[in-house]
């Protein structure tokens, strides 16, 4: 039997390309939701909370907006903007009303915010920004923060998750024998060619490089070691990318340059007392953990602590957060169990999601609404310019031409044109026509299909796929499910007791409704209540 690099380190071929598909597909599931959960909420049966929704979401654009333009600008006072943004959205998130915000805006006790407070206190005036608070029981599963961001900009975070290809047994197996090779070299550089130069060296196939490996074995040690470096690898391949894209989704002031996990970082606090010693529970952090099911983490850590505690007699109060590491290996193993255990269905298979991601695009054009809603400064009259009214609704061929449009030009292609960060400048001009001869593809080529109208019978095949759109963003169809239906059973699922608990503090990002913006990453505090 020809051996293989598979059987030469003991590789399962079948168990890592399901492993790595089951990250992959943990990883579109958990953006595809909070994409369509936001969109849901202006289907609400009560349209009293859907305005509610709406005009929290203009504020969230008014401070966004200000922040950015502010805090590129030498005025002295926009100093103050991002302390401003800071606690307006904690506000927010709190579910306080506009009348809270304005009483804050309205406070002179810090003198040297009031030119950028009565700023944002105009514009909300223009804007006719109003909302009641919600009650204190009322449930919500994402940040408003991030339902914004991906209302807003959708296309910035597809496009992001677009970088990442198709984990298919051609991209596994190149990851494999590359990883490999790169260990080889590194560690017995003899078995180059003295007379093989770097660009020779880069040039190798994927081929080439499982040859060198094989008919070099005897010169590796540590098998084991190479099998957890391949996992590993294929965990920072899925898992850093997303990380970053989650990151900056789920929080305002995310540091590329230092990141920092604040969910698990204040989990539990004791505090020393003559006769005893007081713990207390983050509430929100407690009931994440138990929909992750790491509630024996937990415990694990409270049990350290707590003897560290008795013994420090004179140890202060402290916060105490799970900053236990897992090495990547078992992160993707463990990533991939979570999945197959609390999966929700939202889809199956890797050719049903171009068709959840045409059906967002469909549902903002259709209704300008999210990244084409004009009161989040889209110009409207881009896409009616052929309507003698400009508020007239779009035609369905047309709406599907400017989909199919948008897939093609930034999830297909990857237009870097620096017009594309401004709302009115997504390609609108040349919608249609475009040259793409000198722009690059995502490495994630699953949308070409979507971007395919030119001729006819092009033409005939893109009518067709509109016709059987998912039923997520239609409330009248008869298989329209609520997405926090999905969100509810997978925490249900996840905090089952045979469970696989998620990997925490690994290249792996959170669920998307796990890293939630609150009033405790601020300075200042609020009045405590759960959102």
């Amino acid at each position: 039997m020809k051996k293989n690099i598979y059987s030469a380190f003991g590789l399962n071929q079948r168990e890592i390309f399901d492993q790595t598909l089951n990250a992959w597909k943990m990883m579109w599931e958990q953006l595809l939701m909070i994409a369509i959960y936001a969109r849901q909420q202006y289907m609400q049966s009560n349209q009293s909370n859907a305005d509610n929704f709406h005009q929290r979401m203009k504020m969230i654009h008014l401070l966004n907006h200000e922040y950015s333009y502010r805090a590129r600008s030498n005025l002295s006072f926009d100093k103050d903007i991002p302390n401003i943004f800071d606690k307006v959205l904690a506000l927010i998130e709190d579910e306080c009303g506009s009348t809270k915000i304005i009483e804050f805006l309205l406070d002179e006790e810090v003198s040297q915010f009031q030119t950028s407070k009565k700023r944002i206190l105009s514009q909300m005036e223009q804007a006719k920004i109003a909302f009641s608070p919600n009650r204190p029981d009322y449930k919500r599963s994402y940040s408003y923060y991030s339902l914004y961001e991906i209302l807003h900009d959708p296309i910035f975070y597809i496009s992001k998750i677009m970088s990442i290809p198709v984990p298919d047994k051609q991209v596994i197996h190149a990851t494999v024998v590359n990883t490999t090779y790169d260990y080889l070299t590194q560690n017995r550089r003899f078995l180059l060619s003295r007379n093989e130069n770097p660009i020779e060296k880069l040039s190798k196939s994927t081929e080439d490089k499982e040859q060198i490996i094989l008919e070099n074995l005897s010169f590796l040690e540590g098998k084991e070691d190479i099998k957890k470096l391949i996992k590993g690898q294929i965990a920072d391949f899925i898992g850093k990318d997303v990380s970053k894209v989650f990151n900056l989704l789920s929080d305002p002031f995310y540091n590329e340059e230092n990141p920092q996990n604040k969910l698990f970082t204040a989990v539990f606090t004791i505090r020393p007392e003559a006769d005893a010693f007081n713990i207390s529970l983050d509430r929100k952090a407690l009931i994440n953990l138990m929909n992750l099911n790491q509630l024996d983490e937990l415990a694990s850590v409270m049990k350290s602590e707590i003897k560290k505690a008795v013994l420090n007699k004179n140890q202060r109060a402290r916060n105490f957060g799970i900053e236990t590491k897992v090495d990547q290996a078992s992160a993707l193993e463990k990533i991939s169990e979570w999945y197959i255990k609390t999966q929700t269905g939202l889809f199956n298979r890797v050719d049903q999601v171009p068709k959840l991601i045409a059906s967002i695009l469909e549902f903002d054009i259709r209704y300008f609404k999210g990244m084409f809603d004009p009161e989040f400064g889209f110009d409207r009259s881009l896409l009616t310019k052929n309507h003698k009214n400009s508020y007239s609704p779009l035609q369905a061929k047309e709406i599907y031409l400017f989909v199919s449009a948008y897939i093609r030009n930034y999830l297909y292609y990857d237009d870097q044109r620096p017009e594309r960060n401004s709302p009115n400048g997504l390609l609108i001009d040349h919608l249609v026509k475009r040259d793409f001869s000198e722009t690059s593809f995502h490495r994630n080529r699953m949308m070409e299909v979507w971007g395919t109208f030119e001729d006819e019978k092009q033409h005939r095949k893109m009518l067709d796929r509109f016709k059987r759109m998912p039923a997520y963003l239609d409330p009248q169809h008869k298989d329209y499910t609520e997405i926090s239906y999905l969100i509810d059973k997978q925490k249900e699922l996840g905090n089952d007791e045979n469970a696989p608990p998620y990997p925490l503090n690994s290249f792996f990002p959170l669920p998307l409704w796990a890293s939630r913006f609150s009033k405790n990453d601020v300075g200042e505090e609020l009045p405590d209540k759960l959102s």
